[in-house]
Parts: C-alpha cells; structure tokens; sequence
C-alpha cells in the first residue's frame, strides 16, 4: 500500500473505509521493500528527499495513526514477507484482536 505516502491516505482512503466498512480491520502493507533495502538504488534514484521510501517507524506510526491492526512490509519482486501478508489480513479478520475488541462496547438496558 505505500511506498511513499501523503496525505491523501489518511484523508480519502480512511474514512471512505471507515464509513463503508466500520469495524472492519485495516493491516497496513509497506511494499517495495526490496527498494529500501538496496542503498546503492536508493543512493541513485531517490534524490528527491519527498520520494524517498517510508521508514518501518514511519509505516508504524502511520499505522497507529489510522488505527490498523498491523503493519508490515513485503516486497512482490522478492517475495519477501508477501505470504505473511495474506496471513495477517486473513488472520484480522478471523480472530480479530483485542486490541479491537478494546473500542467495543456492549450496553444492555
């Protein structure tokens, strides 16, 4: 989902989900992770210091702010981490955790 991100995901993309989706769990996916890890590639194509690739404490922090489940990083060249992201977002909706289980409130009258 970000490779390098601006507002417009907290903005737009959260609360359309929100809205049409309530309740439902949000992993955050950092992709292209092969990029970041490359610094020779990152050295010669990312001058630019706004299209640099995300920090995992940025995807972390992001992923607080917009309330997701998880973050996590993959990359689809390398296949690094990909299957463990089809787990986790399986795995959400499943069983979901108690950290979402905390904002529930049941109220009998």
């Amino acid at each position: 989902m970000i490779y390098t991100y601006d507002k417009f995901i907290i903005l737009q993309w959260i609360p359309e989900i929100r809205h049409h989706l309530p309740g439902i769990p949000i992993v955050l996916v950092g992709t292209k992770l092969d990029i970041r890890q490359d610094e020779e590639q990152n050295k010669s194509k990312h001058v630019d210091k706004n299209n640099l690739p995300v920090s995992f404490s940025e995807g972390q922090s992001l992923a607080r702010k917009i309330d997701a489940v998880r973050y996590m990083e993959c990359s689809a060249k390398t296949q690094e981490g990909l299957n463990s992201v089809f787990e986790v977002a399986i795995m959400s909706v499943l069983c979901p955790s108690e950290h979402k289980q905390k904002h529930r409130l049941c109220i009998l009258l």
